[in-house]
C-alpha cells in the first residue's frame, strides 16, 4: 500500500534551550530506509513582551462615547499576535478582552464604561502565548467622557404575578424605553426597590423592558421606579414611582359549605349561607330557569355586596307576592386567576309569601332636606310611615286626617343630604286589620362639591388668559373669582348654565404673576359650593407684539434749496409697546445703518416722524416695538420714496390722534 502524504501531529512537544529551537523530521519505510531530514523552526521564551508604545486616543475627550485607540508595537524577540485591553479595571488573566490579531488600532467604538475620566489598558502577547501583567508590560492611556443624560423609561406598570396557593410571593414590572433613546447608546436599565417610597437602593440591572422582583412578603408595600443608562454609565432621570403589596391570587373558587337557607316574605327574601374563605356575597336570581341560565344578563337579576366574610347574607327586594324564584350564588375572591362563571353555585329556588296590604310605594321629589312618599293600599285604610337611616327608623309620620282611604301621600322634612333612608308603612284598615309593608329605600341629594381642579395657560393671545376646569357632583352653574396674590379686589367671571364639568375663561392677567383663584357654583336648590383657595401663576410674557394697521406718509418742508423730506409712519400692536424706526436710504436696503430715538411709551398706537431726509429719494424702512417684557417685534421691510405725496404734517398728526382718541375729530 503506498500513499503520496501522510500528516502527523505531534503534541507535546519541549524546547531544548531558550530561543530557536529546530525541529527535525526523516521518514523510514518498513526495510529500514530513512530519507533525508526535513527541519523547521519553532521558539521558546520565557520573556513576556514589553508594553505597547505611543498609545494614544482619539478623541480625548468625547460627548458621544465613540474612542479610536492606536499603539505600535513593543520591541520583542519574537512577533506580537495579539493585544489585550481593559477599561477602568487593572488588567488581570480573567478580564482582558483580547483582540484576536496583531492590529495595532481598535475603534471607533464605544470604551467608556463610565462618566468623566476612563483608564484604558493593552498589553501585548507574543507568539509564544507570552504576556505579564506588571507595571513595565501595561501601556495605559486616560480618557474623558461627558454624554447625555438618556431619557427616562416611560409607561412603567407594576403586575402581582404572585402563586397566593403557594404564597410565592413576587411582582412583575414592565415599561417601554423612554421617547427619543437611542438604542446605539443604551445599555441597561437599573431597578431600584424602596420599602418606605422615599429612599431608594439597587434591586438589580437589566438590558430588558421588564424585570421580575420574588421572594417578596405579602405584609409589605414595595416601591420601584427605574432609570435608563448609556453604555457610559450616565442614569436618566428616575422614572414614575410605582408600589404594591404583593397579595397573589387564588386558582380556584371558595367552596360553599353546605346548602343555603332563605327567609321568604311577599316582597323580599333572605338568602344567607356559608363559605370555606371569605369571599363576595351575590345572589343571581329570575322567574325560570331559562332566564336564570341565560348568558343575557337582562333576563335575570345580581344582588349582593363585596365585603369579604365567610357567613353570608344578601337581602332580595323588590319581589312579586306569591311567586316561584329561582337563584344560584356567587361568592368568589377579589384576588383570582380563575373565570367568574366558576364560582356559581348548584340552582335553588324558594317562593314568595302571600301579596302585602301595601302597593304602588313612589318616592318623588327627592331633594336635599325632603322628599315626597306615595303608596296604596288594598283597601281604604289609614296609615303611618317609620323612616330612618337603617332598620331601626327612628322617625315616624302620621297621617293628619285619620281618614280612610287607599291612596296616601307624606312629605319627610329636616332630612340630612346625601343619606340613604330606609322607610316602612305600618296601616290599620277599617276591620282594624293591621298590615306593614316591606322596608324601601331612598337617598337624598347630595350638597355640591367641587374635584377635579385643574387649569390650562393660554398665551396665544397678547396678556395671558386661563382655562380653569373643574367637577361638580351635581349640576352647578359656574363661578371663577381671582385676584393677584397680593390683591384685594376679586374679579369674577359666572356662567349660569348647570354642568358637571366646567370650564371658564379668563383673559386679560398680568404675565408672571401668582394669583388666588376660587371656584364655586349653586345647584338647582340654590345651595352654594365654593372651593378653597387654589394658588396658578401666569407665564412669562415670551411673544412679542402684532404689529397692525401701519400707515406711511410722506411729506416736504421747506422750498427750493432748503427743501427736505419727512416721512410719517403710524402703526397699531395689539399691547402696549415702544415705537422706533430703523431706515436706510434705497429701495432694497437689507441692513439699517440709522434709527429714530426710541419712544419708550408702551402704547398700542403709534406714531414716528423719520425728519431730515433727501426729497424724492427712496427709503427702506422697519418698524421696531418692543412690549414690557423686552419682546421684540420687527416689521417687514417697507419702501418710501420721500416727499412723494405732499400732505400737511398737521393733517397727519390729526389723523394719528383721531384714531388714538376717537373724540378729537369733534373739536375741529
Amino acid at each position: 500500500l503506498f500513499r503520496s502524504q501522510v500528516e502527523t501531529t505531534k503534541a507535546g512537544m519541549t524546547a531544548y534551550q531558550t530561543g530557536t529551537n529546530a525541529f527535525l523530521v526523516r521518514t523510514i519505510d518498513n526495510a529500514g530506509n530513512a530519507s533525508a531530514d526535513v527541519q523547521t523552526s519553532y521558539y521558546y521564551t520565557v520573556e513576556a513582551p514589553t508594553k505597547p508604545t505611543s498609545l494614544a486616543v482619539d478623541p480625548e475627550t468625547s460627548s458621544t462615547n465613540s474612542f479610536t485607540f492606536s499603539w505600535i508595537a513593543p520591541t520583542h524577540i519574537h512577533a506580537i499576535t495579539d493585544y489585550g485591553y481593559t477599561v477602568n479595571q487593572a488588567p488581570t488573566a480573567g478580564n482582558l478582552h483580547w483582540l484576536g490579531s496583531a492590529a495595532t488600532t481598535l475603534g471607533p467604538g464605544a470604551y467608556a464604561t463610565q462618566q468623566g475620566n476612563n483608564t484604558f489598558y493593552l498589553v501585548a502577547k507574543d507568539e509564544a502565548g507570552n504576556y505579564a501583567l506588571d507595571a513595565a508590560n501595561i501601556a495605559t492611556v486616560n480618557f474623558s467622557v461627558a454624554t447625555s443624560a438618556p431619557p427616562a423609561p416611560a409607561n412603567l406598570s407594576l403586575t402581582d404575578t404572585s402563586n397566593r396557593t403557594a404564597s410565592l410571593w413576587e411582582l412583575t414590572l414592565k415599561w417601554l424605553a423612554g421617547a427619543g433613546q437611542d438604542p446605539a447608546t443604551f445599555d441597561h436599565y437599573l431597578v431600584e426597590r424602596s420599602l418606605d417610597g422615599a429612599v431608594f437602593g439597587t434591586l438589580g440591572t437589566t438590558p430588558n423592558t421588564a424585570y421580575l422582583d420574588s421572594g417578596l412578603s405579602n405584609l409589605i408595600t414595595y416601591y420601584y421606579r427605574l432609570k435608563s443608562v448609556d453604555n457610559a454609565g450616565n442614569p436618566s432621570a428616575a422614572s414614575v414611582v410605582v408600589s404594591k403589596i404583593p397579595t397573589g391570587n387564588y386558582d380556584t373558587p371558595p367552596p360553599y359549605v353546605g346548602d343555603p337557607s332563605v327567609s321568604a316574605k311577599a316582597a323580599e327574601a333572605t338568602v344567607t349561607w356559608v363559605t370555606g374563605r371569605g369571599a363576595t356575597s351575590f345572589v343571581k336570581y329570575a322567574l325560570s330557569e331559562a332566564d336564570l341560565n341565560s348568558s343575557d344578563p337582562s333576563r335575570s337579576e345580581t344582588k349582593g355586596q363585596l365585603d369579604s366574610v365567610t357567613s353570608h347574607s344578601v337581602t332580595l327586594t323588590g319581589l312579586k307576592g306569591a311567586t316561584k324564584y329561582y337563584y344560584k350564588l356567587l361568592s368568589y375572591d377579589e384576588n383570582r386567576n380563575y373565570d367568574l362563571a366558576l364560582a356559581y353555585s348548584g340552582q335553588y329556588d324558594f317562593t314568595t309569601g302571600a301579596l302585602p296590604a301595601v302597593s304602588k310605594v313612589a318616592v318623588s321629589n327627592i331633594k336635599l332636606f325632603s322628599a315626597d312618599i306615595a303608596w296604596e293600599t288594598s283597601v281604604s285604610a289609614t296609615s303611618s310611615l317609620q323612616y330612618g337611616p337603617d332598620y331601626n327608623y327612628g322617625s315616624s309620620y302620621q297621617e293628619s286626617s285619620g281618614s280612610l282611604t287607599t291612596k296616601h301621600t307624606a312629605t319627610l322634612l329636616n332630612l340630612s343630604p346625601a343619606t340613604t333612608y330606609h322607610f316602612r308603612i305600618n296601616g290599620t284598615d277599617g276591620e282594624t286589620n293591621e298590615f306593614r309593608s316591606d322596608d324601601y329605600l331612598f337617598t337624598t341629594k347630595p350638597l355640591p362639591s367641587i374635584s377635579n381642579f385643574s387649569y390650562q395657560l393660554e398665551t396665544k393671545g397678547p396678556t395671558p388668559a386661563l382655562a380653569i376646569y373643574w367637577r361638580t357632583n351635581v349640576p352647578t352653574s359656574s363661578t371663577v373669582e381671582h385676584r393677584p396674590k397680593d390683591g384685594t379686589i376679586l374679579s369674577e367671571v359666572s356662567a349660569s348654565d348647570l354642568l358637571i364639568d366646567h370650564r371658564v375663561a379668563i383673559a386679560g392677567l398680568n404675565d408672571n404673576t401668582l394669583y388666588s383663584v376660587y371656584v364655586s357654583g349653586r345647584d338647582e336648590f340654590g345651595t352654594l359650593v365654593r372651593s378653597d383657595e387654589y394658588m396658578v401663576k401666569t407665564a412669562d410674557d415670551t411673544r412679542p407684539p402684532q404689529i397692525l394697521n401701519v400707515a406711511i406718509e410722506t411729506s416736504n418742508i421747506g422750498v427750493g434749496t432748503q427743501d427736505k423730506a419727512q416721512i410719517i409712519v403710524s402703526w397699531d400692536t395689539d399691547e402696549p409697546a415702544t415705537s422706533q424706526i430703523e431706515y436706510e436710504e434705497g429701495l432694497t436696503a437689507t441692513t439699517f445703518t440709522q434709527k429714530t430715538n426710541k419712544d419708550g411709551t408702551l402704547t398700542e398706537h403709534h406714531l414716528v416722524v423719520i425728519s431730515e431726509l433727501k426729497p424724492q429719494s427712496p427709503y427702506t424702512l422697519r418698524i421696531l416695538s418692543v412690549d414690557k417684557a423686552d419682546n421684540l417685534t420687527t416689521s417687514p421691510a417697507n419702501s418710501v420714496i420721500s416727499g412723494e405725496v405732499p400732505q400737511s404734517l398737521f393733517q397727519l398728526f390729526l389723523s394719528f390722534f383721531k384714531k388714538t382718541f376717537g373724540w378729537i375729530g369733534s373739536w375741529f
